[in-house]
């Protein structure tokens, strides 16, 4: 195992990449995970060292992140979205995306703000026309 940077973020034959690198494998609600380079990751608690703590809700944690997990696959945008748009286009998008990432590395946000940043735009913008003009405004 090394120590370089973790494994980037993509998606194999549709299935949902996590924001740790990993794509489930088989059906939504599989609980094992394989890395992008296919080997299986082990399974860690990550609940256990707050679990005395009240505050972090760990007992709920599982239902939690099933709930979550099935619902991401009912709310995921649909890869041809963006063909609905009438006033702006993928590198539009683009542009915008790689505008928000400047501003994620500038605050050094978690890398999970930007994941769902990502996906609530795509999400907006496959449900509401937007003009050119204000798609700033929607980042």
């Amino acid at each position: 195992s090394t120590n370089g940077p973790p494994p980037s973020v993509s998606s194999h034959a549709g299935s949902p990449a996590t924001s740790s690198g990993f794509v489930a494998s088989g059906a939504a609600s599989s609980s094992h995970l394989v890395s992008a380079a296919g080997a299986a990751a082990p399974r860690v608690d990550i609940d256990a060292l707050t679990a005395h703590d009240p505050i972090q809700f760990t007992d709920y944690a599982a239902d939690i992140h099933k709930h979550y997990k099935r619902v991401e696959v009912e709310r995921i945008a649909l890869p041809t979205y963006m063909s609905h748009q009438s006033d702006i286009n993928e590198k539009m998008r683009a542009i915008l995306i790689d505008w928000l990432v400047e501003v994620h590395l500038k605050f050094k946000l978690m890398p999970e703000t930007m994941f769902l940043t990502v996906n609530l735009i795509d999400g907006f913008l496959e449900r509401k026309l937007v003009v050119r003009r204000k798609l700033q405004l929607v980042g």
